[in-house]
């Protein structure tokens, strides 16, 4: 099973992106396709059904990304893609990724606890918890069959998350980059910003206007940013 995705030029540079919990994958492969292909040499993380927990998630994407990393490369990870791109670059040295997290807090044992507690919810409350601080796409929340449909699979995730063991394990030598929106609730800025803790390297914080999807809400904007970095 092939867990990314590839578009745009070989011969740009590359970009991974990890999506947020339940993402439906079309939304970011034309989301990429529209604002970045022409840019970036793209690696989208598809969702693996068949990992139970945390630990078989990581190891599942290490066994591909080893043989796909082959020169410096740009780990985007948004939401609690973030998490599985700050995890997934320990695996790579320090001048071969370049870390960028969107739009998650650090895996500090009180947000450990709070995966704890949503994964444990019924349904239909976990779906109302999560909508009410803007952790669901106005797609999903447009379309209730969608929401339908992928409300397991982010309980899913969620039940992932729940999994991790330790916050010990993200802690790095590599500078790490966050990106943060201002109205954002699931992930407040100011406690974005407690990211500095988990790194020896340097912590640079980039602040949006627009919500926890504030990616799709300013794409040129996101796009201009990363391809900014990518020359620096």
């Amino acid at each position: 099973m092939e867990l990314f995705i590839q578009l745009g030029d070989k011969n740009k540079p590359v970009l991974f992106i990890f999506p947020h919990a339940g993402a439906m994958p079309l939304q970011y492969i034309n989301w990429s396709k529209k604002y970045f292909a022409q840019d970036f040499c793209i690696f989208i993380a598809k969702s693996n059904g068949q990992a139970s927990n945390w630990s078989e998630l990581i190891h599942s994407y290490n066994a591909e990304l080893k043989n796909l990393v082959t020169r410096q490369s740009y780990f985007f990870g948004h939401s609690m893609g973030g998490l599985v791109a700050s995890q997934l670059a320990q695996n790579f040295p320090r001048e071969k990724v370049r870390l960028f997290l969107s739009a998650i807090t650090p895996p500090a044992p009180s947000n450990l606890v709070r995966y704890r507690d949503l994964a444990k919810l019924p349904l239909q409350s976990f779906i109302q918890q999560i909508t009410s601080f803007g952790g669901i796409a106005n797609e999903l929340i447009e379309k209730p069959e969608l929401l339908l449909r992928y409300a397991n699979d982010i309980q899913n995730d969620f039940k992932i998350l729940a999994s991790i063991n330790s916050s010990d394990n993200f802690k790095t030598d590599k500078d790490i980059e966050c990106i943060a929106a201002l109205e954002d609730r699931i992930a407040p800025h100011k406690q974005i910003e407690h990211w500095k803790d988990f790194t020896s390297g340097n912590f640079k914080l980039k602040l949006f206007s627009g919500s926890h999807f504030y990616l799709f809400e300013k794409a040129t904007q996101v796009k201009d940013y990363l391809l900014a970095q990518t020359n620096s």
